[in-house]
């Protein structure tokens, strides 16, 4: 909503320090309601590992923070394999969402107005938020069916599919490699595809953020894991706007489809382990 259409509203209505004041109100309404309605130490906790740590964060000791231990994951393969695919995977995805003005607007193939471009990332962004909640739904259900979470399999098929989409749109536009579109597809289908790669990244993001922490697991901390992703991501969306303008438009929908594709084959290098559910089954509790 603060992307598309508010956004845009409050620019028009009082300049960019108002989006600004804007954006500081949704962070702040976001951040009271997460301390109103969510208790640091859930009454019933949300899984089996929080049930383990429970007594220690309602009894805590002078020596409840610990230094992280890198030097026991420095040599894990996998843990930052996961961490750099999954952080270049959305810090690409988020530049590559905003070059859509150039890629769609006025004076390309699509000829998309401005107003039908601020719904399509409304709609991209809520697939993908759909996705993220669709994921525990289908990750749950495999693990009834087979008794593993299949973190790795789900990544590449989301993965898989969000860059066979992406391919897709790629070859729907104009580009730095083809000067006129390779497939005739229509600005509607150019629309579900952008919506449909959305979705698919969503629906294996908390993949990604749960196998980076049970591949970290007990060295560093689930909150420890999501931030190095989120730097990964940080400094790979830097890195995109290192590109220059005129090169950026018209090759944002390659790099974001190479992209997606390299990251799909390194899935296939990762050694799936689960340590956190592993130390819940040494103490008798169900993973």
């Amino acid at each position: 909503l603060e992307s598309y259409p508010l956004g845009p509203a409050c620019v028009l209505a009082g300049g960019f320090g108002t989006l600004l004041v804007a954006s500081g109100a949704f962070g702040a309404v976001s951040a009271s309601l997460v301390l109103v309605f969510f208790r640091a130490v859930p009454e019933n906790p949300p899984s089996t590992l929080a049930e383990l740590h429970k007594q220690t964060q309602l009894e805590p000791t002078q020596e409840s923070f610990a230094w992280p231990r890198f030097g026991a994951i420095k040599s894990k393969y996998s843990f930052w394999a996961i961490c750099v695919m999954f952080g270049c995977i959305q810090g690409v995805n988020s530049a590559w969402q905003a070059t859509f003005q150039e890629t769609l607007g006025k004076g390309t193939s699509a000829h998309l107005s401005d107003s039908a471009i601020g719904w399509l990332g409304f709609f991209n962004q809520g697939a993908n938020n759909l996705g993220c909640l669709a994921s525990a739904t289908v990750t749950d259900g495999i693990f009834r069916a087979t008794g593993r979470r299949a973190y790795r399999a789900m990544l590449i098929t989301c993965f898989g599919l969000s860059a066979a989409v992406c391919w897709l749109f790629a070859f729907g536009l104009s580009s730095a490699v083809w000067s006129s579109p390779l497939l005739d597809l229509g600005p509607t289908a150019l629309v579900c595809i952008a919506v449909a790669s959305g979705f698919t990244v969503g629906l294996g993001s908390p993949c990604a953020f749960e196998l980076s922490a049970e591949l970290g697991y007990p060295a560093v901390s689930e909150g420890l894991a999501s931030t190095i992703i989120f730097c990964m991501w940080n400094a790979a969306c830097f890195a995109v706007l290192f590109v220059p303008p005129a090169a950026l438009k018209s090759s944002a929908n390659l790099i974001i489809s190479m992209t997606l594709t390299v990251m799909v084959v390194l899935c296939t290098t990762l050694r799936e382990k689960y340590h956190r559910q592993d130390a819940t089954a040494d103490v008798g509790l169900p993973a």
